[in-house]
């Protein structure tokens, strides 16, 4: 159960799905995955943050664990913040275009 940008495996601090609510969600208990937003830490040296310095829009492509399911997305690096713990960048990510349920 690993979270991975790139290929590259991901320390997890936070993966949150962001859920839609359809309006009449009392009657149907409609929700809707609509993102999914994840902060965590990568090697310093990870070929993602690499990319992310040439090019800030770049989207990667990612597997996302949460609350035991595996999801698959591409997310775009918002944030990194680097020298708060050796080798490692802490990174903001967030989901752009579909995600797709792969295990769970």
């Amino acid at each position: 159960m690993e979270t991975t940008i790139a290929g590259c495996a991901v320390e997890v601090v936070t993966a949150t799905p962001q859920v839609a609510v359809g309006a009449n969600r009392a009657e149907t208990g409609e929700e809707r995955l609509t993102g999914m937003w994840l902060d965590g830490y990568l090697p310093a040296d990870a070929e993602p943050l690499a990319a992310w310095r040439r090019d800030e829009s770049m989207r990667f492509p990612a597997r996302i664990w949460v609350n035991g399911k595996l999801f698959a997305c591409d997310v775009v690096i918002g944030a990194v913040e680097w020298g708060a713990r050796p080798g490692v960048a802490r990174f903001q990510a967030q989901s752009k275009g579909d995600i797709a349920l792969l295990d769970g």
